[in-house]
């Protein structure tokens, strides 16, 4: 892509064996990353989990190809004078969240390093097939409020297909969760999703995730420790689906699987009362969200 389309097929072979091959592609990385995510991205990924840049990198580029986006990026820009910039630059911090937080699972969920050959098409195919099941899987709340954001990025100017990409990001967001616990287990990656989403409605993990992510904080270490939180509780919905799939191995077959297990279970009625509690509360705090994850995490022995 760094060299004029004419070029690339006139000469690919030559293009291959450039001296300068990788200064070249080195430079079209670096550039590529700033460019759509920022010139601090890479720093606070290497302070937030402790990779280095080359990983850093790498993810990026994974989470890039496997969830399509150069196509959705492509896809706003071609709006240019045709919809108000601030509804372009809203659609793209969408994704920007989104890349944000599958390189920080890359970096810190797989215990291994991000493989560029290996990781791209098995989540792009993951995603991929979740998407035609995303109706059948997805629960009433989740229809809902998707059906909700759709009409509201369609009421300020993108076009419906592009709304319904959008809108769908915050799901898409759990694939790498479902693919991985789906591969692991053996189990039906369908089934997977779909007591993945269950239990993040009954815990009101979206709601906790949100509590924290709009909390104030005073300094770098305080906003450390709240994203740091964010992420438990995106392992907590991973690790109580685990169990769940597990326990459930030998009736995945029958319906209401999830409500099967929980009625089982006394941890999870204990937590559903001290969650409660909390959503009940006047004011939230760190302190209050960090109970409710300690206590999400012993339905698991995360």
């Amino acid at each position: 892509r760094y060299f004029p389309e004419i070029l690339q097929k006139k000469y690919p072979k030559e293009i291959a064996r450039h001296s300068l091959r990788r200064e070249i592609i080195a430079t079209e990385i670096a550039n590529g990353t700033v460019n759509r995510m920022g010139p601090t991205f890479v720093k606070s990924q290497m302070q937030k989990t402790g990779a280095t840049s080359d990983m850093v990198a790498k993810a990026y580029i994974i989470v890039r190809e496997a969830f399509e986006l150069r196509a959705l990026w492509d896809k706003i820009e071609s709006l240019n004078l045709e919809v108000p910039a601030l509804v372009q630059l809203k659609a793209m911090r969408d994704i920007t969240e989104l890349v944000e937080r599958e390189v920080t699972w890359f970096l810190t969920r797989l215990g291994r390093e991000p493989d560029i050959d290996k990781d791209i098409p098995l989540i792009r195919d993951g995603v991929r097939i979740l998407k035609t099941k995303l109706p059948a899987i997805m629960t009433s709340k989740m229809h809902e409020e998707m059906s909700r954001t759709r009409t509201e990025i369609m009421d300020e100017g993108l076009p419906e297909d592009l709304a319904g990409h959008i809108s769908l990001i915050p799901v898409l967001g759990s694939a790498c969760d479902v693919i991985r616990i789906a591969n692991s287990a053996k189990a039906d990656s369908f089934l997977t999703a779909k007591i993945y989403f269950e239990v993040g409605e009954f815990f009101h993990l979206d709601w906790l995730r949100s509590r924290a992510k709009y909390m104030s904080t005073e300094d770098r270490w305080s906003s450390e420790a709240k994203d740091g939180l964010i992420d438990q509780l995106y392992t907590c919905q991973a690790g109580i689906t685990t169990k769940i799939i597990e326990d459930m191995k030998k009736r995945h077959n029958e319906k209401n699987l999830f409500e099967m297990w929980a009625a089982q279970n006394k941890q999870v009625f204990q937590a559903q009362t001290l969650l409660n509690d909390l959503r009940r509360s006047a004011s939230v705090d760190l302190s209050m969200l960090i109970i409710a994850e300690q206590r999400l995490r012993s339905i698991f022995g995360g």
